[in-house]
C-alpha cells in the first residue's frame, strides 16, 4: 500500500507547491510510525527482560515499585493520606503494567504509596514513559516523587531505572545531568534519536519553516524544542514533531490544515501504523544515495529485491560515503533493527569488519541496477517440440 492511498494523506500532500510537495511525501514516508500494538509489546517485553535483568544481577527476587511517567502526576483522593499517582488498568500504560503486577508476583508492586513501599524495603523503582523529547516531563515528574524516595536513592538504599519506547539524545542526557540518582546504565530506550532525519536535511528543515508561517503557534514550526521529531504514536503525536503535521493553520494566514490535528489521529490513519509505510516501500533513499538506476528499477519491479530493500538502502548511503550514524538516523529504526541489518551485510560479506561497503557490495549495487524482471509468455506461444532422432534411432513420422 503506498502511502498516497490514503485520502486524509492526498488531502494534506495538496497543500504544498512543487517541488515541495515531493519533500513533504518523503518526510511523511520516512516518519517512524508506531502502532498501539508495538507499543503495548514493548511495555510487556522491556519491563520483563529489565525484572529479569534485576533479578539474576541482585542473586534473587527483590522488591520493585514501577510508576509511569504523566503529566497529571498527583490526585487527592484523601486529605488526611498520602498523594498517590492517578493510574489504574483503563489506560494503556497503565493496563498493561496492571497485568505484569499480576503475572510476576507480589514482589512487584504498580504505583504503591510510600507507607508500601517502606514496609517492602523496595530495592528498585522502574519509571516508564512513552516518549522522551526535551526530557522535561520525567524531570518535572522527578520534581514531585516524595523526599523520603529520593533520599533512599541518595543513600544508595534503592535504584532508580527508567524506560521510555522512543527518547531523543538530548532529553535523555539533560534527565541524567539534572536527576543524580539515576545513571546512564540504567536507562533503556527502544527507539533512541540522537537527530532527526527531518532536522538533518536542509531541505526538509525549510519546508517545516516555510509552512510552518501558515501555523497558528510560531512555536510549533520545529515542533517543541525545536526537535522535528520523526515519531508518531497512533494514540497521539508529540508536540514535538514537525507543527506541519498537526498544528491548525492561522485563521488571518492561508489556511493550512494539518493531519493530525491538535495531535489527535484519524482512524481513517491507522493503515500508517500497520500498512508497513516506512523506508522499506521508499525508492527516494536509493535516489539521494545517487543509486538512480536502482531507484528506478524499484519503482518499477519491488518485487525484485524479495523484502530486503534495508539492505539495498544501507548498502547505497554507504556508497556514497555516509557514516554509519548517519546511516541509523535516516532510517529511523531501534538499535536492535539496525544492528541486525548491519550483521546481516556483515554475514553476507557486503561490508567490512569497519561497517564499509566492500568491493562485493558495491557489485551487488551494480547488479540490482541491472535487474530487469522476466516476462512470463502466453501460454499459446508455447508449442510441443518433438525431436528428430532420440538415443540415435530416428524419429518414424
Amino acid at each position: 500500500m503506498d502511502i498516497t492511498d490514503l485520502p486524509e494523506v492526498n488531502d494534506w500532500l495538496k497543500q504544498f507547491e512543487v517541488p515541495d510537495l515531493y519533500l513533504a511525501e518523503y518526510m511523511l514516508k520516512k516518519i517512524r510510525y508506531i502502532s498501539l500494538e508495538e507499543y503495548e509489546t514493548w511495555i510487556q517485553k522491556s519491563v520483563v527482560e529489565l525484572l529479569e535483568e534485576i533479578e539474576k544481577r541482585d542473586h534473587g527476587k527483590k522488591p520493585v515499585a514501577i510508576f509511569p511517567v504523566t503529566k497529571n502526576t498527583e490526585n487527592i483522593f484523601n486529605q488526611d493520606k498520602e498523594l498517590k499517582a492517578a493510574n489504574d488498568s483503563s489506560g494503556r500504560l497503565g493496563h498493561a503494567l496492571k497485568n505484569i503486577e499480576r503475572d510476576m508476583g507480589n514482589h512487584i508492586e504498580l504505583s504503591p504509596r510510600l507507607e508500601s513501599m517502606k514496609a517492602n524495603r523496595v530495592k528498585h523503582i522502574i519509571y516508564i514513559d512513552d516518549f522522551t523529547g526535551t526530557g522535561n516531563r520525567f524531570i518535572n515528574f522527578w520534581g514531585k516523587v516524595n523526599p523520603s524516595v529520593k533520599s533512599w536513592c541518595s543513600l544508595g538504599w534503592c535504584e532508580i531505572w527508567f524506560l521510555s519506547f522512543a527518547g531523543h539524545k538530548e532529553g535523555i542526557d539533560k534527565i541524567i545531568k539534572k536527576i543524580k540518582p539515576l545513571t546512564a546504565d540504567r536507562i533503556r530506550i527502544e527507539y533512541k534519536v540522537n537527530e532527526s532525519f527531518i532536522k538533518d536535511n536542509i531541505g526538509l528543515k525549510a519546508l517545516c519553516k516555510k509552512y510552518g508561517e501558515r501555523l497558528s503557534d510560531n512555536g510549533s514550526v520545529l515542533g517543541f524544542g525545536n526537535q522535528l521529531s520523526p515519531i508518531v504514536f497512533q494514540y497521539g503525536c508529540p508536540n514535538n514533531a514537525p507543527g506541519i503535521i498537526w498544528c491548525k493553520g492561522d485563521a488571518k494566514k492561508k489556511v493550512f490544515k494539518p493531519l493530525f490535528p491538535n495531535r489527535s489521529v484519524s482512524s481513517s490513519l491507522y493503515p500508517l501504523f500497520h500498512g508497513g509505510i516506512t523506508i522499506t516501500e521508499t525508492a527516494e533513499d536509493l535516489w539521494i544515495s545517487k543509486n538512480y538506476q536502482l531507484a528506478v528499477n524499484f519503482l518499477d519491479e519491488s518485487n525484485l529485491y524479495n523484502g530486503r530493500f534495508e539492505l539495498l538502502t544501507i548498502l547505497s548511503y554507504l556508497k556514497a560515503g555516509r557514516k554509519p550514524d548517519k546511516i541509523r538516523m535516516i532510517m529511523v529504526m531501534s538499535e536492535k533493527e539496525i544492528d541486525s541489518l548491519f550483521a546481516e551485510l556483515s554475514t553476507y560479506g557486503l561490508i567490512d569488519e569497519n561497517q564499509k561497503i566492500t568491493r562485493f557490495g558495491k557489485d551487488v549495487l551494480i547488479r540490482g541496477s541491472k535487474l530487469k524482471s522476466v516476462t512470463k509468455q502466453d501460454k499459446r506461444d508455447y508449442t510441443n517440440f518433438y525431436p528428430a532422432t532420440f538415443l540415435g534411432f530416428q524419429r518414424e513420422v
